[in-house]
């Protein structure tokens, strides 16, 4: 999966996954959202990884979800999209 709103690379055993849309506050969208769960993913099979360093783009970290994308209190998108929760087994399973 390309990434747009995150960067992630490895140097060595230390994995650094960034989020990149300062200009919208590294607001969490759903397409962030899905790269993180992408990224984490790569990191949770690569052994090699001990380490992983949460970092933003811009002067602020996060501001949150990205307000735009929901309606009525609820997240508009494809339901069936990954990206539309993150999931908390993925961590766990990081933890592990």
């Amino acid at each position: 999966m390309p990434y747009d709103e995150i960067r992630y690379k490895n140097q060595g055993d230390i994995a650094f996954l960034t989020l990149n849309n300062p200009k919208k506050i590294n607001a969490l969208s759903l397409k962030m959202i899905a790269e993180i769960t992408d990224a984490l993913l790569k990191t949770a099979a690569d052994e090699t990884v001990k380490v992983i360093i949460l970092r933003a783009a811009g002067k602020h970290f996060c501001s949150g979800h990205y307000l735009a994308e929901m309606v009525d209190g609820k997240v508009v998108g494809n339901p069936d999209d990954p990206g539309n929760e993150l999931s908390v087994v993925l961590v766990l399973a990081l933890l592990e």
